[in-house]
């Protein structure tokens, strides 16, 4: 990530194969889920594009963009951030950039994994309509946007807990759906098998 303002470029190293498996794992997830809606060419993988944004540059994890849409636009909609537990803070800062640097970046998914115990730790971000904390009376919004945190799930040793992690359709395909189609839902008990997998790869 480079930032413009501060002159500062900030480089990830990726410590070891388990951080690619979290993320391109889950990529695969989420097109298994999209094919069975028969949306199996519905999105189109980005991988570590570089994006320049209002305040610089950066590249994610993983990203995706609908393969149909009605801008010329080749920003994604949905970004995967992942690292270690040392490195939660980070992501949010990642995350944040991502939600304010494009209106089209609709979905992150932070993954943190912990080499400790095992465990994967999910937060999804979102821009959402919130009570404005400045408000002060009739010419002041009532209501503002901003960045929110909209689920939580932790999955430590086998046991999972939050979720079901849910990807609003519009949100990913700049559409309403239609008839077979939906919110992608990913349940408790789905990310508690992959995970485990993942976990296992790593001892």
């Amino acid at each position: 990530m480079y930032l413009k303002n501060e002159e500062v470029l900030i480089v990830k190293i990726i410590p070891s194969c388990i951080q690619e498996m979290i993320h391109l794992g889950f990529g695969s997830m989420l097109y298994l889920k999209t094919s069975e809606m028969g949306l199996k060419w519905g999105l189109d993988p980005m991988g570590r594009t570089t994006f320049e944004g209002i305040l610089g540059q950066k590249e994610a994890d993983s990203t995706f963009e609908p393969s149909v849409r009605q801008t010329a636009s080749h920003w994604p909609t949905v970004v995967f951030e992942c690292g270690l537990a040392e490195s939660i803070e980070r992501l949010r800062v990642d995350c944040r950039w991502w939600l304010e640097n494009s209106t089209e970046v609709n979905i992150v998914l932070l993954f943190s994994f912990s080499r400790a115990d095992r465990g994967i730790h999910i937060e999804q971000w979102e821009i959402l309509t919130v009570p404005n904390s400045q408000y002060t009376g009739p010419h002041a919004d009532p209501l503002t946007k901003d960045v929110t945190k909209t689920y939580e799930i932790d999955i430590v040793a086998g046991v999972a807990s939050g979720g079901p992690l849910t990807l609003d359709f519009q949100k990913v395909f700049l559409r309403p759906p239609v008839l077979g189609e939906g919110d992608i839902i990913f349940s408790v008990e789905e990310l508690r098998k992959y995970f485990t997998h993942i976990s296992a790869r790593a001892q």
